[in-house]
């Protein structure tokens, strides 16, 4: 599940009550991480594999991932498209609360994510996979999001890749 190094015990010991659920896997609410202490951010952000080469990043853009993970922005964003979701709303051609991808973009996994900020769904997406791979890393969620864009949404006339916020390269 982890791969900072330390042990389950010692992140659970970490993360502030009312971040556990009764099973082992955790949830994390973006209002309640914006309040938490910065260190706190960063070692839950750095469990879930988000960890931010600062030297990789402007001036600017390391003041700011010093005062908030940037993990914070994309949790928000995740729970708007959560809500979306659950009220059977679109996420297709949607714009979404912008997140920050210069931080992220410092890792491989994020590479094809957009230079400035992320407000189409494929960001979320990449994003939704990195948590997975740490929860759950044998899922296969997200080999059936693929073809699941590939079959159905880019198979539809209506729909383009920009709509969804997707790279050309894929």
């Amino acid at each position: 599940m982890k791969q900072s190094g330390t042990t389950a015990t010692t992140t659970m010991a970490v993360i502030p009550s009312g971040y556990l659920q009764k099973s082992s896997i955790f949830l994390i609410f973006p209002e309640r991480l914006k309040g938490s202490p910065l260190t706190n951010q960063r070692m839950i952000a750095e469990d879930l594999g988000f960890i931010v080469n600062l030297d990789a990043l402007s001036k600017n853009q390391q003041r700011n991932a010093k005062k908030q993970s940037p993990l914070v922005r994309w949790l928000e964003q995740l729970t708007i498209i959560r809500n979306t979701c659950a009220h059977h709303g679109r996420l297709w051609n949607k714009s979404f609360a912008p997140a920050p991808t210069a931080a992220l973009r410092t890792q491989s996994q994020f590479s094809q994510l957009p230079e400035s900020q992320s407000e189409r769904v494929f960001g979320a997406l990449l994003v939704m996979v990195q948590i997975l791979h740490v929860a759950s890393p044998r899922t296969t969620w997200p080999d059936k999001v693929r073809t699941l864009i590939k079959d159905e949404f880019l198979a539809n006339p209506l729909v383009t890749r920009s709509a969804l916020g997707l790279p050309d390269s894929l």
